[in-house]
């Protein structure tokens, strides 16, 4: 769970920053705004991830799903930061989460 969550934490912060610098012209302020947003969540996930990580118990855990899914949809929501990416990728991914079992930690 660690190395998955660590991995996503990586590629979630490597995207935004790549993308950010990809379309930094400043034309679109709908881009800037998911931009934020984007950003937003990811600092949450990460805040979650770290409280995961010191103290692994049931609480910690969900709150790792929902920061994961949140982000999960906040990508879902700003199509130009993983124009590679479908829906029913992002479904796929914010499905595993939710089918996480917390009770066990």
């Amino acid at each position: 769970m660690r190395k998955i969550a660590r991995n996503l934490i990586i590629i979630a912060v490597l995207l935004i920053a790549v993308k950010c610098s990809k379309n930094d012209d400043g034309h679109k302020d709908s881009e800037a705004t998911c931009f934020q947003g984007l950003l937003a969540v990811t600092e949450e996930y990460q805040e979650s991830l770290l409280q995961f990580q010191e103290n692994q118990n049931e609480t910690t855990c969900n709150g790792l799903k929902v920061a994961a899914i949140d982000l999960i949809e906040a990508y879902a929501k700003c199509p130009n930061y993983l124009q590679e990416e479908t829906n029913a990728a992002f479904e796929q991914a914010a499905q595993e989460w939710k089918n996480m079992d917390c009770s066990q930690n």
